[in-house]
């Protein structure tokens, strides 16, 4: 077994170190999209587009930071255009917008980022208990008898506060959905559905200009932890998805790159759907429980979003299928199908669960 590996990360390394990449074909005013730009590593993606002549279209659900995007991407002499479009990727006609819009200010598109998404930090069954102990139980009038204990987590989950969160129906009866539903239904329009909404809408446009997807996953979406079970499967769906479309546009000449960052020094997890509501949350929401003795990178350790950025930029200049941030973890994804049981012992080791 360790022969097989042993050649196996030979010649992957050969392959790595030898094998011809497309040169970078840097054109100014080359037209981006940017979706999920309001901070973090589509904001400093936007930046170093704009610094380098591109047209942008920048996309998010926070007009005031879109708006600061724009006036930092115009001080650059070389920037002639930067739109920003306040949009959500989970409503189909949202994304639909974001493809007309590109159309009409930048007369198309050449490259797509896709780096919207939200994330999920509970294990799974603590996540499960947000519902409250008695979810599962209903009085004689078909009432959950859960109660308060998962209002603070609903709003939350929904983001909206108490009074305007939505009543869900299922079945033949008007029933609220539980918290755990909530939040995973979120974590899959937002990872999922939205990405592929963008695909939906911008393929067309990339096929005229035998331009680029580029999708910012996770390198959850090919190695799994735990605590991100949840997370984990809309990141290994999303990769199936642009993978299998990356063969089908190939005959059209547009490619399709995913990234595989790991722990970015970003505020996506402060974001987790499941995070512990604020003092100003609900007095009733249940504090969150915390993953046992877990071990997250320290932010000393993490990537920065600028790091990222950059491998973003040179990953979509080169047409590359795939890229690992750091390229170290390239490692893990080559391991896993010759000796799986010794990455998930890692992956155990890493969040305190040996």
């Amino acid at each position: 077994m360790l022969g097989v590996l042993a050649v196996t990360l030979t010649a992957c390394y050969l392959f790595m170190r030898f094998s011809h990449k497309q040169m970078p074909k840097i054109v100014k005013g080359e037209r981006i999209v940017i979706i999920g730009a309001s901070s973090g590593i589509g904001y400093q993606t936007a930046l170093r587009y704009a610094a380098r002549g591109a047209r942008l279209l920048v996309v998010a659900r926070r007009k005031q930071l879109l708006d600061n995007l724009v006036s930092e991407c115009l001080s650059f002499p070389s920037c002639t255009e930067a739109t920003s479009l306040v949009a959500d990727i989970t409503i189909e006609d949202d994304v639909k917008r974001i493809s007309k819009t590109a159309k009409r200010v930048l007369g198309g598109c050449d490259t797509v980022v896709i780096n919207a998404g939200v994330l999920s930090v509970l294990p799974f069954r603590d996540l499960c208990k947000l519902d409250g102990p008695e979810a599962e139980d209903e009085d004689s009038n078909g009432n959950s008898e859960s109660g308060a204990q998962g209002e603070g987590w609903e709003k939350i989950a929904a983001g909206e506060d108490a009074a305007t969160a939505p009543t869900q129906e299922t079945g033949s009866g008007n029933t609220t959905s539980s918290v755990s539903a909530n939040m995973i239904d979120k974590m899959f329009k937002t990872n999922v559905l939205g990405p592929i909404y963008v695909a939906k809408f911008f393929t067309d446009l990339l096929i005229e200009s035998s331009g680029k997807f580029v999708v910012v996953s996770s390198l959850a979406g090919v190695l799994a932890a735990p605590t991100r079970s949840i997370y984990t499967s809309t990141k290994f769906a999303i990769t199936g998805f642009f993978t299998s479309l990356r063969i089908e546009l190939a005959k059209h000449n547009v490619s399709v790159c995913i990234i595989y960052p790991g722990s970015v020094s970003t505020d996506l997890r402060n974001a987790a759907v499941d995070a512990s509501p604020t003092p100003s949350s609900s007095s009733d929401a249940p504090s969150s429980p915390s993953p046992p003795l877990s071990t997250e990178p320290s932010s000393r350790k993490r990537i920065t979003p600028e790091q990222c950025a950059d491998a973003i930029i040179r990953a979509a200049d080169e047409r590359a299928r795939e890229t690992f941030v750091p390229g170290k973890y390239r490692v893990g994804a080559i391991v896993r199908p010759v000796l799986p049981g010794l990455i998930d012992y890692f992956a155990a080791k890493k969040y305190g669960y040996t």
